[in-house]
């Protein structure tokens, strides 16, 4: 049984993840087939940005078209536009009063805007390296999807935890993935506008 106390720290740890502490916790087999499906999602989701690039390094032909221009240059920006609004999410849960059942909503749309954004931009850059500002973002890019990932096991693992133990656990795991995903954030964010203003001066 959880008293007042402990539950008004959970609580507050739980604000900093976006997540609702008053879920209910799920049975342990379920906990733990769930554990393999996210672990399943997450390797899926790494192989099939590595399978992609791998292949389309091979497979690609500038006939069908430029990261520069056409279908291309809309490539790109409906990449970057996806990925702004997946960012929209760590802004809303610092800066706004928080809802739990949107704050979910908001991460699900985090998460997909994060997956889709990524792989529309290695599209755009027609699975090859160019200039040095466009390999930065793309490389930005490719750290804050797998960074991105590995994270959504840790919060997921919050939502889940079967005890305080296991709670307390993926908290801390949380709190270190955050110094290295936000600045990674930033990373992407600067390195990306800085590749877009160097694409239409030069």
């Amino acid at each position: 049984m959880i008293n007042k106390e402990e539950l008004a720290v959970r609580t507050d740890e739980n604000r900093t993840v976006g997540l609702n502490p008053f879920h209910k916790k799920p049975k342990l087999s379920g906990k733990r087939k769930k554990g393999v499906n996210d672990i399943a999602f997450s390797l899926g989701m790494l192989s099939l940005v590595a399978a992609i690039w791998l292949i389309g390094g091979e497979v690609w032909d500038d006939r069908y078209y430029t990261a520069e221009e056409g279908l291309g240059y809309w490539l790109g920006i409906t990449g970057g536009v996806l990925m702004l609004i997946a960012l929209l999410y760590s802004i809303i849960k610092r800066k706004v009063k928080r809802n739990p059942k949107i704050m979910r909503y908001w991460f699900t749309a985090h998460t997909m805007f994060g997956i889709f954004g990524p792989l529309i931009i290695l599209f755009h850059t027609t699975f090859q390296m160019g200039s040095l500002n466009g390999t930065i973002a793309l490389v930005s890019t490719i750290l804050v999807f797998t960074s991105g990932i590995v994270g959504r096991y840790f919060v997921i693992g919050v939502r889940s935890a079967t005890d305080n133990a296991q709670h307390d656990r993926f908290i801390k795991y949380v709190r270190h993935w955050r110094s290295i995903h936000v600045p990674l954030l930033y990373l992407l964010f600067i390195s990306g506008v800085i590749h877009v203003i160097a694409v239409h001066m030069y």
